[in-house]
């Protein structure tokens, strides 16, 4: 289960997404005044949840366009 941070820091992470589109995880633990550990948390729990898209070559999340 989410702690209440966990949740407030995956609904920042949406709300920049949903601004961005597409944003770098550095450019997350610059914006969001978490513990860098929390917020890989909460990025963790949007991946599993099949939410984002995580790119490792570029480092860049963003919302998933189609579903299968």
């Amino acid at each position: 289960m989410k702690s209440d941070s966990i949740e407030t820091i995956t609904a920042e992470i949406k709300r920049l997404l949903y601004k961005e589109n597409r944003i770098s995880i550095n450019d997350i633990m610059k914006t969001i005044h978490y513990p860098h550990e929390m917020v890989l948390i909460a990025i963790g729990y949007l991946l599993r949840e099949d939410s984002i898209y995580f790119n490792e070559q570029y480092m860049i999340i963003e919302y998933k366009t189609f579903y299968f």
